[in-house]
This record gives structure tokens, sequence and C-alpha cells, in this order.
């Protein structure tokens, strides 16, 4: 029934919206610019085991993660507290670099953007695999290149944050490798240097949870215009 899908369309754009206007990646930005993404994001759906992005191969989009089955993106008043609840416990991606788990990710949270920003042939440098069912927004490169040309500050933003996991990722890379203690003098000092992308990284981070942790006041204010 076309009615009936464009309803479910409708729907799924309205949750794509107030998932994305709250992450930090879009704090203070033109309010045409979460219009124009939103109408650009894909709907799909992972299943549990599915590899979403693989090392290696071209990155052709990133990601938004939207919900779970233990933590489904509703609306109205208790959006807010859904969702702050849901990004602390619903982590249904793992991040995979050389074999070993570098981190988790969980509704509100987004990735795939080290191919489209970081890495001059855009390849993927991690596996990501569903751990179980879940919603996820896809923004193809080629629409991610038109909105930042419009929009150059979430370039900076995106690029930071990329940077800041591609550090991430090499330090827990050396750390499986050689141990908690091992390693030479020179590539301590490099895993030292990695404390301001790491704190970028971590401010990004905790940034979608105290976003989140605000929402229900804010959800609620909407409710009652």
């Amino acid at each position: 029934d076309a009615s009936l899908q464009e309803a479910r369309f409708l729907g799924s754009q309205h949750k794509a919206f107030l998932l994305i206007r709250r992450l930090p990646l879009f704090e203070q930005v033109d309010p045409s610019c979460l219009s124009e993404v939103t109408a650009l994001l894909k709907r799909v759906v992972a299943s549990p085991g599915a590899f979403v992005i693989q090392s290696g191969e071209e990155g052709k989009c990133m990601y938004f993660v939207g919900s779970t089955p233990q933590q489904t993106i509703g609306s109205g008043l208790h959006l807010g507290e859904d969702l702050a609840r849901g990004i602390q416990r619903s982590k249904c991606l793992s991040v995979i670099v050389d074999g070993h788990e570098v981190t988790r990710l969980g509704t509100g949270d987004y990735f795939g953007e080290v191919a489209l920003v970081s890495q001059k042939d855009h390849r993927r440098t991690a596996d990501v695999i569903a751990l179980s069912t879940c919603e996820l927004f896809e923004l193809s490169r080629e629409d991610m290149q038109t909105v930042i040309a419009k929009f150059p500050i979430l370039e900076a933003r995106l690029t930071c944050m990329a940077e800041a996991r591609l550090k991430r990722a090499q330090s827990s890379q050396h750390h499986h490798q050689h141990g908690p203690h091992g390693g030479s003098a020179s590539s301590l000092t490099s895993t030292d240097n990695n404390a301001t992308s790491e704190g970028a990284l971590d401010h990004l981070e905790s940034g979608n949870l105290r976003v989140f942790s605000r929402m229900t006041s804010d959800v609620s204010s909407d409710g009652n215009t």
C-alpha cells in the first residue's frame, strides 16, 4: 500500500531527525543542515553477525546508529529517557581492528567517517559487525560531500573524530601486540602523544551522553507546543 509505505518513510525520517539533531556533531549548525542531512539518510537494518563495513573495502557511506530491539526509539515525552538509557546499555555493534575489538557502538553513535574524510583512497580501516539486530541511517559519500561543501564545520568535526578514532585504534593495536608494559620508548611517546586526540574523542562521546541525558525536558517542551 503506497500510503502505508509513505507513512513509514515519513516516520523513519522523523526518527532520524530526532536522533541526529541532538548529536554534538550537529551542535550550533544551521537548522537547514539538519533538514538536508535528514532528507538524505537511508534507513537500513543490520542482522546479527552481519558485517556492516569491512576493513580494506572502499568506504562509500557512513552510518548513524538508531534503535535496537533492546532500545527502540519512540517519540513524544519519553524519547529523551529512552535514548539516554539506550546509549548506556545498548551496544549493538563491535568495532574490530586486526582481529581485536577496540570498542562497541550503540544508539546515538556514528561510524564509517574515517574512510570518507581521513583516507585518501577511502579504504575502511576496521570491521564493524552487528551483535544484534540494529537500525542504521546511511549517508552516502557523495551526499556527505555535498553537505560539507555547504557546511564546512561538519568536515572539521568529522575529521577530528576520524583522526581520534584512528589513533585510538592504533593505540589499542599496540597494546594487544606488546602488552600493557611492552614497546620501546619511542612507541610509548607516540602513545602519549595521542592524549589530545583521545581527549577530543572522549569529549565528543561523553557529549553524546550529556546531550541525550538532557533530552527529556527538551522533548517535553516540544510536545507541549
